[in-house]
């Protein structure tokens, strides 16, 4: 799939202007984010907060007709661009479970 360059998007949006509103729907629900927009392509690396070594690199790639999707490193489309929390709770459900399993447990 192509990348979203700076011209893909029929509202002017970049794929960092995209992985942006991303990141602030994934800090609404408990997540962390860092942008690798220096990278070519763009990405976003997104984590738990208190396991900044372990998550998933998310970037922006044109869908079949077009419109900008988020896709996850292991390419998987998540969500088109314009619904950023389908592609949070996706995101979501592919982190938890391995968080839980790599987490440090609590001796209480």
């Amino acid at each position: 799939m192509p990348d979203v360059n700076d011209a893909g998007d029929p509202r002017g949006l970049t794929s960092a202007d995209h992985l942006d509103v991303l990141a602030r729907s994934l800090a609404d629900t408990g997540w962390s984010s860092a942008p690798r927009y220096d990278r070519v392509p763009a990405l976003m690396h997104v984590f738990a907060r208190d396991m900044p070594g372990f998550g998933e690199s998310v970037r922006v790639t044109a869908g079949a007709d077009g419109t900008p999707w988020f896709l996850s490193s292991t390419g998987d489309l998540l969500a088109p661009c314009h619904d950023p929390a389908s592609a949070t709770t996706k995101i979501a459900a592919l982190l938890a479970p391995l968080l839980a399993v790599v987490r440090p447990q609590s001796n209480s």
